[in-house]
């Protein structure tokens, strides 16, 4: 099944009137009529099945993160390659989920296979993993530690070698994946939440 639609809106008045519903959605952040997160939300309520790339020209923190703890399974740049939006569909469809930071998904592969043990983490690290997954700055984050900025870049840094990776993206989909935060989404008030 195939659907185009030119805002959010247009797309969930389509999907109430198919039988066959697609297997991926791709979205934009900013839409007319109904934007990115809001289209986000209604497909998690209506329509849990149906998968979800964030495909953007936006890569901030902010968007990035309230998209995926809106339920996102990736999130791409409107400037990457054709091969890489196919990689990121087939990833989705296949595996249920896509970073750009592929040797996150391999580890993640590995430990779900069992091939592979989680590393150990500081109390520091943890703490820094799960404030990642909130829409706060990196300096916010070290006021909430009660630490340095330096500091947090140690933290980050060394969670980025443990887990060979190099965003703060990849920081979340761990975070997220492998249940060190629990999420809320509060679709009526359209609020998100991170449970510690």
């Amino acid at each position: 099944m195939i659907l185009q639609a030119d805002n959010g809106q247009e797309l969930i008045d389509q999907l109430k009137k198919v039988t066959i519903l697609p297997d991926i959605c791709i979205l934009d952040i900013f839409m007319p009529v109904l934007n990115g997160l809001d289209t986000l939300i209604q497909l998690q309520e209506k329509w849990p099945e149906i998968r979800t790339l964030i495909f953007t020209g936006h890569n901030t923190d902010y968007y990035l993160i309230q998209m995926i703890r809106a339920g996102a399974n990736g999130y791409l740049q409107k400037n990457c390659s054709p091969t890489e939006l196919e990689t990121a569909l087939r990833s989705i469809y296949e595996n249920g989920v896509y970073n750009s930071d592929i040797m996150t998904y391999k580890f993640y592969k590995a430990v779900k296979n069992n091939e592979t043990k989680l590393p150990e983490f500081t109390r520091n690290e943890i703490e820094l993993l799960k404030y990642c997954c909130s829409d706060l700055s990196y300096d916010q984050i070290a006021q909430k530690l009660g630490t340095t900025m330096r500091s947090v870049d140690w933290f980050r840094n060394s969670l980025f070698k443990k887990l060979h990776v190099g965003s703060r993206s990849s920081l979340v989909m761990y975070a997220i994946q492998f249940g060190l935060v629990s999420l809320d989404i509060d679709v009526t008030n359209k609020s998100l939440t991170t449970k510690k």
